[in-house]
């Protein structure tokens, strides 16, 4: 209500109707979750990603369409312009489609998800990588444009191998025998590796871990320690190699190894001499 003429000396307002806004229902779309199939997304990497999109709006979205990567919001916007793509494809490309997902009409409150094939493009380098998709719609005959982004993480981890870097033979229960353990750097880049650690339920280590340190491509870091079987049979050697990522999260590399174990003989006592 304005109040006109306020005060002593400024004379006596005249009050009068004022109009009040109409609010209009309108739709109105955002992605409420994503996630991949695959995790963590490395270079090459095929997946697919699971979008489920919204309406929080309180009317209608008609025949909406998802630009993968973005489109040109004034042609999707533009009656008869159709849907046309203007996005980003140097780090996740689709695959066995187009980027041009239709998802049909939402309804207030409703959920729509859908699943899209990509593949991580092997040239991308570790980061956090934003997508951008375009949703169209219609709107009382009119189409509407709105863009949302999601943020995809790719890794680079390590690509390694333990193997025993010779043969184990003759292992006894209670004689140590002398393991070599070989780490081999099977990726095309160089890593930086932690500790690994050497554990098995059945016997002990000596020493139990070792630093690793940085390997360049097809390198190798030998782990030279003493296992001591307590038990007979299969011996599982538990083997764990801890690293950062590209993203400095603790990550880890297992590999179980096995060895034969047989019991160790019993010496005869010898023939008395019945002559003394």
């Amino acid at each position: 209500i304005p109040i006109k003429g306020w005060g002593s000396g400024s004379g006596s307002g005249v009050a009068a109707p004022t109009k009040t806004p109409t609010q209009v229902a309108r739709p109105q779309l955002i992605i409420s979750s994503y996630a991949t199939d695959v995790d963590p997304l490395q270079p090459g990497t095929r997946f697919q990603l699971k979008v489920s999109v919204s309406n929080v709006g309180s009317a209608l979205a008609r025949d909406v369409t998802m630009i993968l990567g973005g489109g040109n919001a004034q042609d999707l916007a533009t009656p008869g312009a159709g849907a046309s793509s203007t996005g980003d494809f140097s780090t996740f490309t689709p695959l066995g489609s187009s980027n041009i997902v239709v998802m049909g009409d939402i309804e207030p409150g409703g959920t729509v998800q859908k699943e899209i094939p990509l593949v991580v493009n092997v040239t991308a380098a570790p980061g956090s990588y934003p997508l951008k998709m375009t949703f169209a719609y219609d709107i009382g005959g009119q189409m509407q444009a709105s863009d949302q982004f999601i943020s995809l993480q790719i890794y680079q981890l390590p690509l390694v191998d333990i193997t025993f870097g010779q043969p184990v033979m003759g292992v006894m229960t209670g004689n140590p025998v002398q393991l070599s353990l070989q780490v081999n750097n099977l990726g095309k880049k160089s890593s930086v590796l932690g500790m690994i650690h050497a554990k098995s339920d059945n016997g002990t280590f000596m020493p139990e871990s070792a630093m690793v340190g940085s390997m360049d491509p097809g390198g190798y870091f030998s782990f030279d320690t003493q296992f001591t079987p307590m038990t007979a049979g299969k011996a599982d050697l538990n083997l764990i190699i801890t690293y950062l990522d590209d993203f400095n999260q603790t990550r880890s590399i297992e590999k179980t190894l096995s060895i034969d174990v047989t019991d160790m003989p019993t010496p005869e006592p010898l023939p008395m001499n019945p002559d003394g």
